[in-house]
């Protein structure tokens, strides 16, 4: 069955005629099956000889929901129990020059649930009743309100439901980029932090940050800091 990223299982099903959109009429409690499954998705990509030239290669995932189990080539990077959070997988030991095949399996993530607090009750279609006879919902990170609310019926999310991205780096790279406007009166300060990790284990590295602000009248300001933890003004 073809699938859209970013995307969601439900979606796929109902572009592919398999269920019924679950908004309409009671449509929804014939579209709880696909939570007691699993799902896996399976892309094969070309990555050219100047990615693995690279110091470093990272398989970048920006939104998994929820449980995923994540493959390259065969083999297994890891997991990801949080549908809130990037997550970040290094492929430089696993990444080819050419055609390369990615698998991810994913599920509602139900099995992350303590045993003692899993679904309680189920209904004729083997799935449970409602929040309700589901008490170890809250301990999914993922959003509480596809599991039913006082006027619908539960409907968890499954899918890679943000973008993917294969990244490589040499030298430096720029990490969590963190911007703070302040205000007095009529200046505006704008403080910036940013985390610079170098790629080489042991030596030190030399080169210059540039931070170019674009006011609303077009006009731009910005500012470069060479080899340095200190602030800089920017007037």
């Amino acid at each position: 069955m073809p699938a859209k990223i970013p995307g969601e299982i439900h979606l796929d099903l109902m572009r592919s005629g398999r269920i019924n959109e679950p908004l309409v009429s009671l449509n929804a409690k014939e579209c709880r099956w696909p939570e007691n499954r699993s799902w896996w998705y399976v892309k094969s990509f070309n990555v050219p000889v100047s990615y693995i030239m690279h110091e470093r290669q990272q398989l970048v995932f920006d939104g998994l929901d929820l449980y995923a189990q994540v493959f390259l080539n065969g083999t297994f990077l890891g997991e990801a129990q949080n549908a809130f959070v990037p997550w970040v997988y290094n492929v430089r030991h696993v990444i080819r020059k050419g055609i390369n095949t990615l698998v991810v399996r994913l599920t509602a993530g139900a099995e992350l649930v303590p045993e003692t607090l899993k679904p309680r009750a189920f209904n004729k279609r083997q799935v449970y009743a409602g929040r309700q006879s589901f008490p170890g919902i809250s301990h999914l990170r993922k959003p509480q309100f596809t599991y039913g609310w006082d006027w619908v019926d539960a409907l968890p999310n499954i899918g890679i439901w943000r973008g993917v991205s294969l990244q490589a780096h040499s030298g430096v790279v720029l990490h969590d980029v963190h911007l703070d406007t302040q205000m007095d009166k009529e200046d505006v300060f704008l403080n910036t932090k940013i985390t610079v990790e170098n790629l080489h284990p042991w030596s030190e590295r030399t080169g210059t940050l540039e931070l170019v602000i674009t006011q609303p009248s077009g006009k731009k300001i910005g500012v470069a800091v060479e080899n340095s933890r200190s602030s800089s003004l920017v007037a």
